[in-house]
């Protein structure tokens, strides 16, 4: 006859992770802070309708809201996606026997990954129209009135197009490429760390369901008393 504690070791081991989520989550939310900030930039009339820059769609109020809120949330899950896989490469590979190129290339990696998820902060929270050397250097290619606008009638805007094309296409391909990790995220579990105090703690006593506990330091009870 099995006993309790076996069936609830087993049920503990087939639990499943839900850390595969994070690279689905990022995968639906920065596609649509791309797409919502780009029609309420349209309709207020901000950019052109056909092939603006991402940043452009987020670079005035009130799209530039949506735009830096959703996207803050995106780094943050970017950060969390980069971490664990590091940790998990490291989990996997990190053995003496293996070669020690591959910890220093994860490491590389991982430091590669907090930059960029860094720099969708930056992209936004300071709307281009804001970065004055980047518009100098787009200047000679530009002869319109508004730098958000550009229209076929515009010198410039066939270069224009393909600069703002391959930018989409390349953040929907880095956004497959995070996709890519939800399968390898269901094969691991992560422990919430643990809090050690330095300092000493009073012992604390509390009253539940009539009796009087005491607990110590280390979160422990100590004795109970009955209440008269």
């Amino acid at each position: 006859m099995e006993s309790p504690d076996n069936g609830v070791n087993r049920t503990v081991l087939v639990r499943k992770s839900r850390w595969h989520l994070l690279p689905l989550a990022l995968f639906i939310i920065m596609p649509v802070t791309f797409v919502v900030s780009y029609v309420v930039a349209v309709l207020n009339n901000h950019v052109y309708p056909a092939f603006p820059y991402i940043s452009d769609t987020g670079s005035k109020a009130p799209e530039s809201c949506i735009f830096g809120q959703l996207l803050n949330l995106c780094a943050v899950l970017v950060g969390l996606i980069v971490y664990l896989r590091f940790k998990q490469l490291k989990l996997l590979y990190g053995r003496p026997e293996l070669s020690i190129i591959l910890m220093r290339v994860n490491l590389v990696a991982f430091i590669t990954g907090l930059i960029a998820a860094f720099g969708v902060t930056m992209v936004a929270n300071f709307q281009s129209f804001t970065v004055f050397v980047a518009g100098v250097l787009s200047l000679p290619q530009f002869s319109g009135s508004d730098k958000n606008m550009w229209s076929p009638d515009i010198p410039g805007y066939d270069v224009h197009v393909i600069s703002t094309s391959s930018e989409w296409v390349m953040a929907m391909g880095l956004l497959g490429f995070f996709l890519t990790f939800m399968f390898d995220f269901r094969n691991f579990r992560v422990k919430a760390p643990k809090l050690f105090c330095d300092m000493a703690i009073p012992d604390v006593r509390y009253q539940m369901n009539g009796e009087q506990i005491a607990v110590d330091h280390q979160g422990m009870a100590e004795d109970t008393a009955m209440i008269a």
